[in-house]
């Protein structure tokens, strides 16, 4: 039946006449991992709602019940499969905005390198390699001082110090040039990259 007709939630009773509700919860999870069950029984016992748990089970009501106690259940369940659902479609909102990211990065004659608020490298695109003479591979997650001579590098290092220390900043925002250091060790002026 489910196979036919795929079902997002599945009320199982642990006694089913022909075999446990429990042991059913791990085949419909072979056929469908995101199905949520409720087991339902009034042979309610530690070990059984342990192994219920085990199993995957989302929930596990004893009987009797009033029918609110199902329906509460019955709405987590959803409640949860629409989250699941809002979080794989901004997920993939996300990997389709940074591939768009990339591809306009990778595309553009400036060089960018963006860094997190402590100074690490982030994102390096294809014009920063051919200026800096580094493999973004090579940069990506080092401090970004390594593309800096002395005393840039040290001073850099007092910025971020500072902003860490007071949540403020002195240099984002800023129109600010400095002298770049390439791979070969080699120092160009700002606004000459070549």
């Amino acid at each position: 039946i489910i196979q036919k007709f795929p079902a997002q939630v599945a009320v199982l009773d642990i006694r089913l006449g022909f075999d446990s509700g429990i042991n059913l919860i791990s085949q419909l999870k072979i056929i469908n991992p995101e199905i949520h069950c409720i087991m339902l029984t009034a042979f309610a016992s530690l070990d059984t709602s342990i192994k219920a748990f085990q199993e995957g089970a989302n929930d596990y009501l004893r009987k009797p019940l009033h029918p609110s106690e199902l329906f509460s259940a019955l709405n987590r369940c959803f409640e949860k499969i629409f989250l699941e659902r809002e979080k794989r479609l901004a997920e993939t909102a996300l990997r389709n905005n940074e591939t768009r990211m990339r591809a306009i990065l990778d595309n553009t004659i400036d060089g960018f390198v963006t860094i997190n608020e402590e100074g690490v490298i982030e994102t390096f695109n294809k014009s920063a390699e051919y200026i800096f003479g580094h493999q973004s591979r090579d940069v990506i997650g080092q401090n970004v001082r390594i593309l800096m001579p002395e005393p840039y590098r040290s001073q850099h290092d007092e910025y971020i110090q500072n902003y860490l220390r007071t949540g403020k900043s002195k240099i984002i925002g800023l129109g600010l040039e400095v002298v770049g250091l390439r791979r070969d060790k080699t120092e160009f002026p700002p606004g000459c990259a070549t």
